[in-house]
């Protein structure tokens, strides 16, 4: 049977030794701009988690995706109808107080128009 590289799939439990883990969580970053294949890929290591490593006493494994870059439409789209792949930007430097400022507010109109039409919350960060 196939198996996925380890490194790719093991779940990141070095923070919490010695406390009782629920549910397993898999990374992965991507250097470039986030691509509708990513949240695939992310979906097939969570299954893979799901049946091969969780404990039935434990919560549904989840993914994380880290990106240089996003478009948060383009995400809503790769991820609809999934509720245990997140995707999220990184950065290599603190933001400015004006940035923080400015994605406070383009945040802010987001969620004001999603929620004037009616479409469930996506965060733009």
């Amino acid at each position: 049977m196939w198996r996925p590289k380890l490194r790719a799939v093991a779940p990141n439990k070095a923070l919490t030794a010695g406390r009782h883990i629920t549910r397993d969580a898999t990374e992965d970053l991507k250097l470039g701009e986030f691509l509708p294949e990513h949240a695939g890929q992310l979906r097939f290591y969570v299954n893979y988690l799901a049946e091969h490593v969780a404990h039935p006493d434990e919560n549904p494994p989840v993914g994380i995706l880290l990106c240089a870059e996003r478009d948060a439409e383009v995400v809503r789209f790769a991820t609809a109808g999934t509720d245990d792949v997140f995707v999220t930007r990184y950065q290599l430097e603190l933001p400015t107080a004006q940035q923080l400022e400015s994605w406070l507010h383009e945040q802010r109109a987001r969620m004001e128009l999603a929620k004037d039409n009616g479409q469930p919350r996506v965060d733009g960060a």
